[in-house]
This record gives C-alpha cells, sequence and structure tokens, in this order.
C-alpha cells in the first residue's frame, strides 16, 4: 500500500506539473500565431502591466500565460520555435493521458510497483555470498 501511495502521489505531482507547462504553451501558441498583434501591442505599452493586460485581451489569456509571452524572447519566436512549442505541447499532452490512466487504474498502479520492483532487484540484487549448512549440534 505504501508503494501504491507512492506512486500515486509521485503522478499527481507530474501530472500537476505537466498540466502547469502545457498551459504556459497554449498561450505561446497563441502569441505566435497572432506574432504581429503581439510585437505591435508590447512595442506601444509604456509599461509592463499594460503590456501583460493588453496581451489578456487581445488572446484572451490569463496572467500566467500574458508573463511567459512578455519574458520570452525575441529570436523564440521564429518558425522553428513554433515547432519546438508544438511538439512540447503535444509530447506534454501524451504524458498527461499516461498520468491520468496511472491514476484511474490500480491495476496499473500495481504493475508499476511491479517494474520498478523488478529494477531494483536487476540493479541491487545478487546471489547469496553465505552458504547455509544445516546445524546438527545444540544450540545452548
Amino acid at each position: 500500500t505504501h508503494q501504491i501511495e507512492v506512486i500515486v502521489r509521485r503522478t499527481r505531482f507530474r501530472l500537476r506539473k505537466a498540466e502547469e507547462r502545457a498551459h504556459i504553451l497554449r498561450g505561446l501558441l497563441k502569441a505566435l500565431d497572432a506574432i504581429d498583434e503581439v510585437i505591435a501591442l508590447i512595442r506601444r505599452s509604456n509599461t509592463v502591466e499594460i503590456a501583460r493586460e493588453g496581451l489578456m485581451g487581445l488572446l484572451e489569456i490569463d496572467e500566467i500565460q500574458a508573463n511567459a509571452i512578455l519574458e520570452m524572447q525575441l529570436r523564440r519566436l521564429a518558425a522553428l520555435e513554433h515547432q519546438k512549442i508544438t511538439a512540447e505541447h503535444d509530447e506534454l499532452q501524451a504524458k498527461i493521458n499516461e498520468y491520468n490512466a496511472i491514476l484511474a487504474s490500480p491495476e496499473r498502479q500495481r504493475q508499476i510497483v511491479s517494474e520498478e520492483l523488478a529494477a531494483i532487484v536487476e540493479k541491487f540484487g545478487d546471489d547469496r555470498r553465505s552458504k547455509l549448512v544445516p546445524f546438527d549440534g545444540d544450540m545452548s
């Protein structure tokens, strides 16, 4: 039970981190799709707060996503970067689906425990080094 609890807690943590990153990537993809408008909005904004509010209104994103866009360097807005972000988002989505499947299936959780224990045995297990011999004498 403890090992299953560890699997569940670890998977929940990984799921939360993956969802947070995917959320930011969705905002970046929206910004890349409207890159000219985003650059123009940032240029005409006098403060970071005005730029953030403008991005939130223009792209229908939240503050976290707007901050990620504002922190992004201009050179990362190239077409190649769009492909990288899309690929990372797709990869994260696959991980999120896997994490949800693990959390929904006690059988899958037990399978992971079994696989991890087998890996530990493979890595650290070795044959007994001392011999056990029957003792015929008195123990006192």
